[in-house]
């Protein structure tokens, strides 16, 4: 396991973030918003279980937000990795 994480260490990618002046700040405020998408995604849900918006139905409130929180998980561990491997 332990040659994957060399071999990521050493790859392009890992390189010319480390090189560029402005990659990994860019990647790190990928890995920022898609956190902010997916924990905000979940405390919308989690807001409307404890009882507020009662007016509105769970459902409808959890139809566009299961998957921008499912988005926001897939960016964020994609870039994640990303910021994991140029350490």
């Amino acid at each position: 396991m332990q040659d994957v994480w060399v071999a990521l260490a050493t790859s392009e990618v890992a390189s010319a973030l480390r090189l560029s002046r402005w990659g990994y700040a860019a990647v790190n405020a990928t890995h920022i918003a898609a956190l902010g998408l997916l924990f905000g995604s979940v405390v919308t849900l989690d807001l409307r279980l404890l009882g507020l918006w009662r007016s509105t139905v769970l459902a409808d409130l959890a139809r566009p937000l299961v998957p921008i929180a499912a988005v926001g998980l897939i960016i964020a561990v994609a870039s994640g990795l990303l910021l994991f491997v140029t350490r």
